[in-house]
């Protein structure tokens, strides 16, 4: 994700620390404006569809300990939506 970005991971985590997630969510809206409609496609693809089954088995062992809901998500996606309230 970062690399879609364009970002190093410390000018990411200095970007969003100490910002609310509004300032967040909108700094991130101004960069992926600058993103190709295919590029986007191709990265969301990517984040919920993982290809890589190791990456498949990362997710559920993170989902396992970090899941307060003992509910089966698919994607972390998924939990934040269940968090959030906009899903199941």
């Amino acid at each position: 994700m970062l690399n879609f970005l364009g970002l190093s991971d410390q000018e990411f985590i200095n970007k969003i620390y100490n910002r609310k997630e509004t300032e967040i969510a909108e700094w991130l809206s101004g960069i992926i404006a600058t993103k190709q409609l295919k590029d986007i496609d191709l990265i969301n693809e990517q984040i919920l569809n993982p290809k890589r089954i190791w990456w498949k088995q990362i997710y559920k062992s993170v989902f396992f300990l970090l899941n307060p809901f003992k509910k089966k998500f698919n994607t972390w996606l998924d939990r934040v939506d269940y968090e959030k309230g906009r899903s199941n």
